[in-house]
């Protein structure tokens, strides 16, 4: 006699490790993964160790931040911020306060990453409120008044030596800001700070250098009248509550990501969390100015990062122009990335190519007639981004960009 034994699927949940140091629990019935671990997967760079906690802060080329308590041999929180942005300096806030948070701030690019930074002491002399950082670039040393807040003339540098400097390292009583040794084997002594405030003195007060950055300045669009004829009495406030601010920038043409507008949140949310242990919902129009300010990107995007990603993404034809294919772009922006739904897939191309469907719906056969089967990076950047062919001059080698 044959026996036949039968018994239920069992599904059971799995937890797997991947090539970049992440664990992933898997559900198995809602297939669902859930990462619960994340640990470098590129050289450190930075390190920083608290002041009074047995704490340290680790940062890589892999954009993730650990900071780790040294005694209990155990991490107490990470954070992975955008990809392919490596860290290259940490440090902790004079005053003995751990941020949690990331706060972005406008500043002036010298042509290299930071090597190394230093807080400054306080000087006995100088204002006991006025702090300084130093830092060193590949051949530039300068110096930063503190707190960062995205004033650019809070920061000078030049040009230390030709062959470029190796380190620095701070008195202790600010009689010398910093001792620089150079790459040719010699030593330099720098004072800086008296500098640096009069480089902020000639920025302007309060908020002047961060009108001047705004495009038109204080007569610029940011601050026109909308021109409403009206006798009927408005309530205007002077804040604005937090949920607002992803509207506010969009309407200044700034289109962040889900991610950014997360962290531009809480950047505001717990900005004075360490102080007064309360939230910040809302914040006035100058608070506003600078956080647009130091959020929006700075050059936008090049036409260089879309030939980069047309060569990624994409496959060369006789000519060596890369192009992609029109339905594997659209189905790369629903699932790759930060996923768009068709929704807002179809409101996005609408909105660019200027066209409407029957109803309001855009439906797949009004993006196929909008768009070519193959779409270059020419395409992509004049036809739908509206990019002016003026811009999109590149090099003769950037077809060998790799």
């Amino acid at each position: 006699m044959q026996i036949k034994c039968f018994s239920p699927s069992i599904y059971r949940n799995f937890v797997l490790s991947t090539t970049h140091a992440t664990a992933v629990d898997v559900n198995a019935q809602r297939n669902v993964p859930q990462t619960l671990l994340k640990e470098h997967t590129e050289p450190l760079e930075a390190v920083a160790c608290h002041p009074k906690q047995p704490l340290i802060a680790m940062g890589s080329h892999s954009a993730t931040i650990k900071i780790w308590d040294y005694e209990r041999k155990e991490a107490i929180c990470s954070r992975v911020f955008r990809p392919h942005k490596q860290i290259l300096c940490i440090t902790y806030d004079p005053q003995d306060f751990v941020y949690l948070f990331m706060m972005v701030c406008f500043g002036p690019s010298y042509g290299s990453p930071v090597k190394k930074r230093a807080i400054l002491p306080a000087s006995k002399d100088d204002d006991p409120n006025s702090r300084y950082m130093a830092y060193i670039t590949q051949d530039k040393v300068g110096i930063q008044i503190l707190p960062l807040d995205g004033n650019p003339h809070n920061s000078f540098a030049m040009i230390c030596h030709s062959t470029g400097v190796s380190t620095l390292a701070c008195s202790y009583d600010c009689t010398v800001d910093m001792l620089l040794l150079l790459e040719d084997r010699t030593a330099l002594s720098f004072h800086g700070s008296s500098v640096c405030q009069a480089s902020a003195a000639l920025g302007g007060k309060d908020m002047l250098p961060f009108y001047n950055l705004l495009e038109g300045g204080r007569a610029g669009q940011l601050f026109k009248n909308q021109d409403l004829d009206t006798m009927e009495t408005r309530l205007v406030s002077t804040r604005i509550p937090l949920a607002d601010v992803p509207f506010l920038m969009r309407v200044l043409g700034f289109y962040p990501t889900e991610q950014e507008l997360e962290d531009m949140q809480n950047e505001v949310k717990f900005s004075s969390y360490a102080e007064t242990s309360n939230y910040v919902t809302d914040i006035d129009l100058e608070e506003f100015i600078k956080l647009y300010v130091n959020h929006r990107p700075a050059s936008g995007i090049s036409i260089q990062e879309l030939c980069n990603a047309f060569q990624l993404l994409g496959k060369p034809d006789e000519g060596s122009r890369y192009s992609v294919d029109r339905d594997e772009l659209l189905e790369l922006l629903q699932a790759r990335g930060e996923h768009m739904t068709e929704d807002d897939l179809a409101e996005c191309f609408t909105t660019l190519l200027g066209i409407s469907a029957e109803g309001g719906n855009c439906t797949e056969s009004l993006l196929e007639s909008a768009l070519p089967s193959e779409i270059s990076m020419e395409t992509f950047a004049t036809d739908i981004l509206g990019v002016s062919a003026a811009t999109q001059e590149l090099p003769q080698e950037h077809g060998h960009h790799p």
